[in-house]
């Protein structure tokens, strides 16, 4: 919004294009909710309080994951069918919310990314505040479900994912096609940048050095000449010195005679 109403506020086409979360991101995470084994009359019920109660709460999940080397955590606060959870949900109904993210290459420490325990330790926290809230109890524990999906790259999550977001799998590979291309682009202006740079900071650092070395000999040049200076000037006093004398005795000479 912010750049369109930068470059005055008369295109507003790109604000309605589809979002390239879906594609953009190199891992995914799906937040499944959904209740089992409840009594047909308790269903719809049961099912919009306990989904009400996780919705609150999924933002959460971000803040778990935050101290792991991630980076570009994102959560997308569009609710879609169940992903993978539908032959276990009861009347095959739920939702599933996407988070997606990034490795962080920097931060990372050896070749493995243990998410498992962050992940259940957000279970385990939203499943404590349901209990103190009356949303979770003995009878309904495990009616109640909150069930993660990992998926290792955008081209691993069902089309279901793809046909509610981008209007389907082709769609979402020409988004990603365009995103690895402006990424491409992206790299080569940057590594063009750093060479530039990197030449002119090496012919600037030619033409520091030609001047240190340039402005060295040239106060050597002066000292030399100062010190020149110095000893004619001493010279000259010594002759006018001597001339001056010779002038007084022959003065003198003249008046005795």
């Amino acid at each position: 919004v912010r750049a369109i109403l930068a470059a005055g506020a008369e295109d507003w086409d790109p604000l309605f294009e589809p979002s390239d979360f879906w594609v953009a991101h190199s891992k995914y995470i799906a937040a499944e909710i959904y209740v089992s084994n409840v009594a047909p009359h308790e269903h719809a019920e049961v099912l919009r309080s306990w989904t009400g109660f996780i919705e609150s709460r999924l933002r959460g999940l971000v803040e778990h994951l935050a101290p792991l080397p991630l980076c570009n955590l994102r959560l997308m606060p569009k609710k879609l069918p169940l992903l993978a959870s539908a032959g276990e949900a009861q009347n095959g109904e739920g939702c599933a919310y996407v988070l997606g993210f990034d490795i962080d290459k920097d931060r990372m420490q050896g070749e493995e990314l243990h998410m498992t325990a962050k992940i259940e330790q957000f279970r385990a926290s939203v499943l404590f505040a349901a209990e103190k809230a009356g949303v979770v109890n003995e009878r309904n524990r495990r009616m109640q479900r909150l069930k993660f999906i990992s998926f290792d790259s955008w081209k691993e999550m069902p089309d279901v994912v793809f046909d509610h977001t981008l209007g389907g799998r082709d769609a979402a590979k020409a988004i990603r096609k365009r995103i690895v291309a402006a990424r491409k682009q992206q790299k080569a202006r940057e590594a063009a940048e750093a060479s530039l740079e990197a030449e002119l900071t090496g012919d600037n650092g030619v033409r520091e050095d030609s001047a240190q070395i340039g402005g060295h000999l040239a106060e050597k040049g002066a000292q030399s000449q100062e010190s020149k200076l110095g000893t004619g000037e001493s010279q000259n006093g010594k002759v006018q010195g001597d001339d001056a004398g010779e002038g007084h005795e022959h003065e003198e000479r003249v008046q005795d005679s």
